[in-house]
C-alpha cells in the first residue's frame, strides 16, 4: 500500500520526469510567494495547468509534495556541491569562494525565504525536518572538508566544531542581507566583513 506521505518515484521517462521538475519548481515559487499556506493542491495543478487527480497521482497529499520539494532542494545542493568551481584552488582562497557561494545563495528567495518556511515546517513535519538535516549536513561536510585544508593538524571534532559556528554565522547574516532586510541592496561591505569573520574563526589558533 503506498504511503500517502510519500511521492511517487520519479518516472523513468524524460516527459514524466520534466513534468515532476516542472511541478516542484512551481511549488516552490509558491511557497516563496505566498507561504506554505497558500500552497495548495488543487491551485498549484492550476498553475502547472494539469488536472488535479494527475497531479495526486505523483504526490497523493500535501505532504508528499512537501517530501518531494524537500528532497528537490537536497538534490539541488548536492549537484552544485560535486561541480563546485573552486575545489582546486588554493585552501583559502577555496574556502573564501565556499564562503561566499553561500552568502549569494542566501542572498536569493530560494536560499532564505524558502529555507525560513522549511523551517516552520520542520517544528511538526518530520520531512521538512529531515530535510533541513540533510541540506545542512551538506553544508557542514563541505566547510569541514574546506577547514581541514587550511588547517590540517587540527582535530577532527574542532573541524567540525568551527563548521557549526560559520553555519551559525551565515544562516544569520541572512536576517541583514536576505530579502527584503537591511543591507539586501548594499550587501557588498557587510558581506566581506562575514567572509573576514569566517575566516578567522576557520584558522585561529588551537
Amino acid at each position: 500500500m503506498t504511503d500517502p506521505a510519500s511521492p511517487a518515484p520519479l518516472p523513468a521517462r524524460n516527459r514524466g520526469r520534466e513534468r515532476m521538475e516542472s511541478v516542484l519548481h512551481e511549488a516552490e515559487r509558491m511557497m516563496i510567494e505566498e507561504g506554505y499556506s497558500g500552497l495548495t493542491m488543487r491551485r498549484l495543478a492550476e498553475r502547472c495547468g494539469i488536472a488535479l487527480g494527475n497531479l495526486q497521482y505523483y504526490f497523493p497529499s500535501k505532504s508528499a509534495l512537501v517530501a518531494a520539494l524537500a528532497d528537490h532542494i537536497c538534490a539541488r545542493h548536492r549537484q552544485a556541491s560535486e561541480t563546485w568551481p573552486a575545489q582546486d584552488a588554493a585552501p583559502e582562497a577555496a574556502f573564501e569562494a565556499l564562503i561566499r557561494y553561500v552568502l549569494d545563495d542566501i542572498r536569493k528567495p530560494e536560499g532564505s525565504i524558502l529555507y525560513w518556511e522549511f523551517w516552520a515546517l520542520a517544528a511538526h513535519d518530520d520531512h521538512a525536518k529531515a530535510a533541513m538535516a540533510e541540506l545542512y549536513r551538506t553544508e557542514l561536510d563541505l566547510l569541514s572538508e574546506a577547514i581541514a585544508r587550511l588547517t590540517p593538524a587540527l582535530p577532527e571534532t574542532q573541524i567540525r566544531h568551527r563548521a557549526e559556528i560559520i553555519v551559525g554565522m551565515l544562516e544569520g547574516s541572512g536576517l541583514m542581507i536576505g530579502p527584503g532586510r537591511p543591507h539586501a541592496e548594499t550587501p557588498g561591505p557587510l558581506m566581506e566583513e562575514i567572509v573576514a569573520a569566517a575566516l578567522a574563526v576557520a584558522t585561529r589558533p588551537a
